[in-house]
C-alpha cells in the first residue's frame, strides 16, 4: 500500500491509530478522501463519490455518514448522531430513522454483497465496511477530484400533475428492465415523466444519472460526442462508440437518453450496444417513435384525461380530471388568480377537450387567461393559426409554441409522409385506411405508399390507431390536425384535395367512422 493510504480496518480502531488518522472524532475539515467499496468520501468538499461520480445525497444523510465513517468500528450512539446532524435543534428520533434508511439507499446497504451499515437495536448504528484514508496533497490532489467523470441531472420539470401512475410504471418497469422507451406526440410531457422516474431511481438504489439532451445535436454524427459530455468523458478516436462502452462497463448508471427521435438510428444502436457490453447501465429513453432496439420496453405517455361532453358539468367534477387540474394550475398561477367556477367548468372542459389532453398545449393557452378571460380563450380554439403560434418563454425551442412541437416531428419526415399527413388533414372524424387511401393516392403515391406512410405516421406519434374493432380506425389529434391543413394551404393542396373529399368519401366515411362530433373515448386516448 502506498504511503499516502491507510487503512481503517472494520473494528475499534487502536489508540496509536487514533492519534494519527485525521480528525479521528471530527473530520469535517480533512482534505483527504475515506474510500470504501465503490464510494469515496471527501469531507471537506462535502462530497460522495461513486465510481468517480458525485452522488445526491441529502445534508443530513451525508453528515450521519461522515460521523460514522470518522468512527468506523465503532458504536456511535442515536445521541450523539441526531446531535452533529441537528445541532441547534430538538427532533424526534423518527427523523434519524428516516435519514438512515436514506443512508442505507444510496449505498446500497446489503445490496450485492455490500455490507456498510449495523444497527445496534436500542442504541445506535456502527459503520462496519473497511475504510481506507488517502491523503490528497496540495492543488494537484483537488484536481483530481474535479476531472472525475460528472454525472448532469437536469432540474425536475414542474408539471407532473396526473402523471404519478405513469411514474410509478416506469420506476417499477427500470427495476427489471433494462433498456425502457417512453413514447408519445410531441408535448405530451414525456421528458418531465421521464426525470421524475429517474429521480425516484437515483433515490431509490445506489447508482448515478446521467442526463443526454439529445435535442440539442443537430447532427446525428455528434450523438457520442453527446452521450460523451454528459458522463464527463472526452470522446476522441473513430471508434467513439467503443470508448463510452469501455467507460461504462464497470459502471453501474442511469442514462436517459432525452429527444431520440431525430438521432434515431444511432440511439438504437448505442442503446444495443450498452445492454451488450455494460450489464449494470440502464437506459430510460424518450422519443416520439420506438427504438426498436433489441429488449426494448416501450410504454406510451397517453394524454392527460378531459372531461367527458356533459350537461350540467360542476367544477368539483371537472376537478376529477387530470388536464382541468392542470389547466387550473397553470391559469392560477397568473398575476390576477384564477379558481374554477360552475360557470366556466363546461367552457375549461371544452378547451382541454379541444387540446387532446395535450400539457403543452394547456399550459400554453392557461397562461393567456389573464389576457383573455375565459370568452377570449375559447375564441382562440377556433383560430387555428393563432392557436399553433402562442408561445412561452422557454429553453427548449421546440417547445416554444405548438406549431414549433409539431415542426420539430414533420420536418423530419420523408416527402410521402408529409404528403400523406397534409391530405389526411381533411378528415375531422376518424377514418379506416380504405378512407386514407382514397383521399392521399394520386399519380405518385399508391396504395403501398399510403399503408406503409400510415404505419409510419402511427409510429411517430403524429396518428393515432384504434386497433380495438373489427377494423382499425385512425384519427389526428386536433392539434396536429390545424397543423397539417396548414400545411396543406400553404403547399398550395388544399382546394384539390377538399374537392377529392368532397366527390369520393362520404359514402366510405358513412360506413366507416363514429358519428360527427363525437368525443373520442378512451380507446384513442391509450394509443396516442
Amino acid at each position: 500500500m502506498s504511503s499516502n493510504v491507510r487503512r481503517i480496518p472494520a473494528m475499534k480502531p487502536r489508540a496509536e491509530d487514533s492519534a494519527r488518522l485525521p480528525g479521528a472524532k471530527d473530520i469535517r475539515g480533512v482534505d483527504g478522501a475515506f474510500c470504501f467499496g465503490p464510494f469515496r468520501l471527501i469531507p471537506a468538499q462535502r462530497l460522495l463519490l461513486e465510481d468517480g461520480a458525485p452522488v445526491r445525497i441529502g445534508s443530513r444523510a451525508l453528515i450521519l455518514l461522515m460521523v460514522l465513517v470518522e468512527n468506523a468500528g465503532e458504536l456511535v450512539s442515536k445521541d450523539e448522531l441526531m446531535a452533529r446532524a441537528w445541532p441547534d435543534a430538538v427532533v424526534d428520533g423518527s427523523n434519524l430513522k428516516v435519514h438512515i434508511a436514506a443512508l442505507r439507499r444510496v449505498l446500497g446497504d446489503g445490496q450485492r454483497g455490500h455490507r456498510y451499515l449495523v444497527t445496534i437495536n436500542g442504541r445506535g448504528y456502527s459503520f462496519v465496511a473497511p475504510v481506507e484514508y488517502r491523503e490528497q496533497k496540495g492543488p494537484a490532489a483537488r484536481a483530481s477530484v474535479a476531472v472525475q467523470p460528472v454525472c448532469r441531472f437536469q432540474a425536475m420539470a414542474a408539471n407532473t400533475i396526473g402523471r404519478a401512475d405513469a411514474v410509478e410504471r416506469l420506476r417499477e418497469a427500470l427495476s427489471w428492465q433494462r433498456l425502457v422507451t417512453v413514447v408519445g406526440a410531441g408535448g405530451i410531457g414525456k421528458t418531465t415523466v421521464a426525470l421524475c422516474a429517474a429521480q425516484g431511481a437515483l433515490a431509490g438504489h445506489a447508482r448515478s444519472v446521467a442526463f443526454v439532451d439529445l435535442g440539442a445535436v443537430a447532427d446525428p454524427r455528434a450523438f457520442h460526442a453527446a452521450v460523451g459530455s454528459a458522463l464527463g468523458l472526452a470522446v476522441r478516436g473513430s471508434d467513439k462508440l467503443s470508448a463510452i462502452v469501455a467507460h461504462l462497463r464497470e459502471r453501474e448508471m442511469l442514462i436517459v437518453l432525452d429527444t431520440c427521435e431525430h438521432v434515431i438510428d444511432e440511439a438504437a444502436l448505442f442503446a444495443e450496444q450498452v445492454m451488450r457490453g455494460a450489464p449494470n447501465v440502464t437506459i430510460l429513453a424518450t422519443s416520439r417513435q420506438s427504438l426498436r432496439a433489441s429488449g426494448e420496453y416501450l410504454h406510451r405517455l397517453a394524454p392527460l384525461r378531459s372531461p367527458p361532453e356533459s350537461a350540467g358539468l360542476t367544477a368539483a367534477e371537472a376537478l376529477s380530471f387530470s388536464a382541468v387540474q392542470l389547466f387550473v394550475a397553470r391559469a392560477a398561477a397568473g398575476p390576477l388568480g384564477f379558481a374554477l367556477s360552475d360557470d366556466d367548468a363546461p367552457i375549461v372542459a371544452e378547451i382541454c377537450r379541444s387540446l387532446d389532453g395535450l400539457p403543452l398545449a394547456i399550459e400554453l393557452i392557461a397562461t393567456r387567461f389573464d389576457a383573455l378571460g375565459m370568452s377570449g380563450l375559447s375564441s382562440l380554439l377556433e383560430d387555428k393559426r393563432q392557436l399553433l403560434n402562442q408561445s412561452r418563454r422557454t429553453t427548449l425551442a421546440r417547445h416554444r409554441s405548438l406549431g414549433a412541437a409539431l415542426e420539430w416531428s414533420y420536418a423530419p419526415l420523408p416527402r410521402v409522409e408529409r404528403t400523406i399527413l397534409r391530405r389526411l388533414s381533411l378528415f375531422c372524424s376518424p377514418f379506416t385506411l380504405e378512407a386514407a387511401s382514397a383521399l392521399a393516392q394520386d399519380n405518385e403515391i399508391n396504395l403501398g405508399d399510403v399503408i406503409g406512410g400510415v404505419a409510419q405516421l402511427v409510429e411517430k406519434s403524429l396518428l393515432a390507431a384504434d386497433v380495438s374493432g373489427a377494423v382499425t380506425q385512425y384519427r389526428l389529434l386536433h392539434t396536429t390536425r390545424a397543423y397539417a391543413l396548414q400545411k396543406l394551404a400553404e403547399d398550395g393542396e388544399l382546394e384539390a384535395i377538399t374537392q377529392r373529399y368532397a366527390e369520393q368519401l362520404p359514402g366510405l366515411l358513412a360506413r366507416s367512422h363514429a358519428p360527427a362530433g363525437a368525443h373520442p373515448s378512451n380507446k384513442w386516448r391509450a394509443n396516442s
